[in-house]
């Protein structure tokens, strides 16, 4: 009958953990891979960039509020906004990004 592995139900845990306090999008720019996080027991974010795997570096974090179905992400002189799994206003007012979630 069906037995899980301890390891298969340790990892299904790590995951449930880490699902409780983050979630995260990934996008890419020109040759940049993006990753937003949000870490979910502090209503913040950051966001961090890469060009190659194994390297990135975070750039930018602040504030996370949901409102609705609209996530605002802001910064003492910035707002993004996550909706419809889009980000709205990352480089300029016009454009959308496709966002990837991450599942775990």
């Amino acid at each position: 009958m069906g037995s899980t592995s301890p390891e298969y139900a340790f990892g299904k845990g790590i995951d449930r953990y880490q699902n409780n306090r983050l979630e995260s999008w990934t996008f890419k720019l020109k040759n940049e891979t993006y990753t937003i996080t949000h870490w979910k027991l502090e209503n913040t974010f950051s966001i961090s960039e890469s060009s190659r795997p194994g390297s990135s570096s975070e750039f930018l974090s602040g504030k996370f509020i949901k409102k609705g179905d609209k996530y605002y992400l802001s910064t003492d002189t910035t707002e993004f906004i996550i909706k419809k799994g889009y980000l709205y206003k990352f480089r300029d007012d016009s454009d959308s990004i496709k966002l990837t979630k991450i599942e775990r």
